[in-house]
């Protein structure tokens, strides 16, 4: 599947600041509307990723515009999970301010890209569609620049319950063929039976392209392995055996990113931040 160029540009790579940095996963930055057609940006990473990152100052990869890396550093960086599901949700947000922003070559999500059950729904998106994790190159690293790289995989199964994680609460999540980086942003488009749809004006579009005839759909973050412990199996009527690795990853769903996003203490935040620029 030919990917729209700007989507190469959703990921960023996050890190501790040493001599040489030190990665600890991917993320994305979430663009959120603001009332003066302003937006107010988060860094996105998994929960696992935002965990190492507490002790230090850290550093966020991205690139310029002229094709150089960009390298940002930033100190007391707070990390918001979920407000009801801190256990359950393998996601963290950080509210996102870079200077000279507009030097930078990426690509905010925007939230109206994101995808919920019902628009997954009326975009026929489902089991066996395939889909794109979009992380950066770091077995090496660039002196100048960074490099994305794409994994594709498809959606193995969409479970109707939560399902048990190692290290987690139960997770509502979806269970994917695909491999990549912790933190990745993970993309679906919609199926030909949708787009045939939206050209005869049928249905809305649930999402706004990247490029102009090509439409695409947040669909979460990628936690990574699904692996499952003795602890969460116990009382299911399932054998446990010490390698009870699924083979297969687990994504944390795009509306589960926005329940973060939206908890009551950024939601005043941003309502201030309009007030201020008013």
């Amino acid at each position: 599947m030919r990917l729209p160029d700007k989507i190469l540009n959703t990921a960023c790579l996050l890190g501790f600041k040493k001599e040489l940095p030190q990665y600890a996963g991917t993320g994305f930055v979430v663009a959120v509307p603001g009332v003066h057609g302003n937006s107010h940006l988060y860094v996105v990473t998994s929960k696992r990723v935002a965990e190492k990152l507490e002790c230090c100052p850290i550093i966020v990869g991205f690139s310029y515009r002229d094709g150089t890396k960009a390298l940002l550093e930033a100190g007391n960086v707070q990390w918001y999970l979920h407000p009801t599901e801190p256990g359950a949700v393998d996601a963290a947000v950080a509210p996102f301010a870079p200077a000279q922003w507009d030097l930078l070559d990426f690509e905010p999500i925007p939230e109206h890209l994101f995808a919920s059950g019902e628009r997954m729904h009326s975009a026929s998106i489902g089991v066996g569609d395939e889909i794109t994790a979009i992380g950066v190159f770091t077995r090496f690293s660039y002196e100048d620049r960074h490099m994305p790289l794409i994994r594709t995989g498809n959606l193995a199964m969409l479970p109707a319950e939560h399902i048990p994680v190692k290290n987690f609460e139960p997770m509502e999540a979806y269970v994917a063929e695909i491999d990549g980086l912790s933190g990745s942003p993970v993309w679906v488009r919609p199926n030909a039976y949708f787009n045939a749809a939206q050209k005869g004006g049928g249905e809305e579009k649930p999402s706004v392209s990247f490029d102009s005839d090509t439409e695409m759909t947040f669909l979460g973050l990628l936690h990574g392995r699904w692996e499952v412990s003795k602890q969460a199996m116990e009382g299911q009527n399932a054998q446990y055996t010490e390698d009870m690795i699924s083979g297969m990853s687990i994504i944390v769903p795009a509306h589960k990113i926005l329940e973060v996003i939206n908890q009551e203490e950024l939601v005043t935040m941003r309502k201030r931040n309009d007030v201020q620029i008013s």
